[in-house]
This record gives C-alpha cells, structure tokens and sequence, in this order.
C-alpha cells in the first residue's frame, strides 16, 4: 500500500522472472531483505503500469531499472546501479511530478513478497550462473551441451 494525499492504494504484481539470490547477495536497507538477481515484477503506481528489474553486475553492483509507457506511447527507461530508493526517487520525481508520493523502494520492486522469496529458496541455483553471466568460452559450450 502506498499513499498520495489523503489516498491509499494498493500495490498488486505480475512476476515475470522470479530470479535468483547469488552466492554473495545483497540485502536492503533498514528492512533488510534480500534482493534477488535478473528479477522482473510488473505493477502499477500513480495510474502507470512499471517494470521493475534488478541484473547484478560483475563488479557487485546492482542495476535496478524501471520502465513504463509515458502518454506518448514511448517505454520510457530509468536505470541506477545505486540503490533502488534512488531510481524510485528520480522516478517519482523527475518523471511522474509527483515527489510526495509514499512508497517504499521494497513495496516498488516486491522484495518484500514472502512466497517470492520462498519460491527463490525452494529452487535451488545449483552453482549455475545464467548464459548471459558466464564469462569464458568452455564455460557457454558447457552450458549448451
């Protein structure tokens, strides 16, 4: 549930890739849950439909995105390897107007969704990476195999 004015709404998701937690993965702030890798959620906030993404990078930092459809009917991008308040908060504002808006980054992306992360524990990773993370030759001809 988030609040605009004397307004509450509630937030509802669509997963579209459940993801995984890295060997080494990082947890939020405050509230600490921890944050998935190549995980996609769509939602709605202020009277848009959003994708929220979260992609590791090789150098340990986190890429959270947010894209939705502006009123030109162009998908409009908004990436930050910084944190996930800070792509909410350069959303809310700089594209939305609408900087007094109260949700929480958690609530924005769906960490908090307790099946979720029980869905993440109960498949395991097994020590495998996605195609896209494997770094040398032998290790993509062995994934192919």
């Amino acid at each position: 549930m988030y609040r605009i004015g004397s307004r509450d709404f509630w937030q509802t998701y669509k997963v579209i890739k459940l993801g995984y937690y890295p060997p080494v993965s990082k947890f939020t702030r405050k509230i600490s849950y921890q944050i998935p890798n190549n995980y996609k959620v769509k939602t709605n906030l202020v009277g848009l439909t959003v994708r929220c993404k979260t992609q590791y990078q090789q150098a340990g930092n986190i890429n959270y995105t947010i894209s939705w459809v502006n009123s030109y009917g162009n998908t409009v991008l908004s990436n930050i390897t910084i944190s996930a308040s800070d792509v909410r908060v350069k959303f809310l504002t700089d594209i939305c107007n609408k900087p007094n808006t109260r949700i929480s980054r958690i609530f924005l992306f769906g960490f908090d969704i307790d099946c979720l992360h029980k869905a993440r524990m109960e498949t395991p990773n097994h020590g495998k990476h996605p195609y896209t993370e494997l770094k040398s030759n032998s290790q993509k001809k062995n994934e192919l195999s």
